[in-house]
């Protein structure tokens, strides 16, 4: 919350919440709805997709996301 970053890297598959939960709460919290959130999923089920981009997704990517193409994405997003 003091951070504020630009942007979150965001694991759909989380202990206790899933990550669109987690982007559900981010999006509630003014301060941080501008924020870009990237879902990172496993699965390449259209489903998943649809849903992180329902609940506030910049993009979505499947997991696991190799170094180069992670430079990619943070290159667009941030700069």
């Amino acid at each position: 919350m003091q951070k504020r970053p630009d942007l979150i890297l965001l694991d759909t598959e989380l202990l206790k919440i899933d990550g669109y939960e987690v982007a559900q709460v981010i999006s509630n919290i003014e301060s941080l709805e501008k924020m870009t959130i990237i879902f990172l999923c496993a699965e390449t089920n259209r489903v998943f997709r649809k849903r992180a981009f329902e609940v506030g997704g910049g993009s979505f990517y499947i997991a696991p996301l190799d170094l180069e193409r992670l430079d990619l994405i943070l290159g667009h997003f941030l700069f």
